[in-house]
């Protein structure tokens, strides 16, 4: 996978139980579209085909264009794949979420292409920052990047800016900060 692309799977894996755990939404949607149709390429044909067209499925449903007569077709298509998955798994293992794709379809033609309604972009900018010390308030940030606790390696002295570096400064700021 390209880099920043998802986090680290194989950090999510547990090789005692054989789970993934701690996987969050976007590494969801990632494993569903990509990894799946590589990680089950082992099982049956008839299981492994069945798996695969969901994963295209959500594939093409989260595609930058969609096309009236691409959804015609997944809106087909994705009936035909659940009827197949309601052979293969146990009646125990649908529920409401099993059934969800089938309407999904009908969601991207009122609502248009996913990229322009999902939550990835929010989350993503609203997380914490991962080098917070912890040791101030989110809602009062700090006011300067220069507030920082230490001092300086060399003996200090005072000295002022002369005409041409402060208008300098000014110029620099006006042009490249405002």
């Amino acid at each position: 996978m390209p880099e920043g692309y998802a986090s680290n799977l194989g950090k999510r894996a547990d090789m005692n139980e054989g789970k993934l755990m701690g996987m969050k939404s976007h590494d969801c949607h990632v494993f569903m579209e990509t990894l799946i149709p590589i990680a089950f390429s082992h099982l049956p044909g008839r299981i492994w085909k069945s798996i695969t067209e969901i994963s295209l499925f959500f594939k093409d449903l989260c595609s930058g264009k969609l096309l009236e007569s691409s959804l015609d077709r997944m809106e087909e298509n994705i009936l035909v794949t659940t009827t197949k998955l309601e052979k293969i798994f146990p009646c125990g293992f649908f529920d409401v979420m099993e059934h969800l794709p089938i309407h999904l379809v009908q969601e991207a033609r009122l609502g248009g292409p996913v990229q322009t309604r999902w939550m990835y972009p929010f989350k993503r900018r609203n997380r914490p920052n991962h080098n917070d010390e912890g040791d101030t308030d989110p809602l009062f940030p700090p006011i300067s990047i220069f507030n920082q606790n230490g001092r300086g390696s060399k003996k200090r002295r005072k000295r002022g800016f002369t005409d041409m570096e402060m208008q300098s400064a000014v110029t620099h700021i006006l042009l490249n900060c405002a």
